[in-house]
């Protein structure tokens, strides 16, 4: 139905054919508002609900690896990890003992860090704080 049609149709004194006039206006006002078929409203729904249910999973995993413990591993790229892996003797070279005596002191200084500012938190601990946080 066009403007011009519309006006028309208002224009008389019929009182039926303004009230259809008024309603094809508002058809025509709410198809051009809302120009997607109504199953789009639900399958909106359903990704926000699914994007919302994915943040949240996503949001709990990551606050959960808040305060993982420190896990020492071998440094492959060191020049002398062949030898460290290979002698079985390694700890008789002074070199060597001093390096891994470097290492597991830096290694403990981290850990002990770690596990001092985890438990100075509010529940114990960094996820256990964030939980918490959550909960209230």
């Amino acid at each position: 139905l066009s403007w011009d049609k519309m006006s028309k149709m208002l224009d008389k004194d019929d009182p039926d054919l303004k009230i259809k006039a008024v309603s094809d206006l508002r058809q025509y006002l709410y198809d051009s508002m809302f120009p997607l078929p109504g199953y789009f409203k639900k399958v909106a729904w359903v990704f926000l609900t699914l994007w919302s249910i994915a943040a949240f999973v996503t949001a709990l995993v990551y606050g959960l690896r808040f305060d993982m413990a420190l896990k020492a591993v071998d440094n492959e790229e060191n020049s002398n990890y062949e030898l460290y892996k290979n002698d079985d003797c390694w700890n008789t070279s002074l070199a060597l003992n001093t390096e891994w005596e470097l290492s597991y002191d830096k290694f403990n200084k981290e850990y002990l860090e770690r596990q001092a500012e985890n438990l100075a938190n509010y529940g114990g601990g960094e996820t256990s704080s964030w939980l918490l946080s959550i909960g209230q």
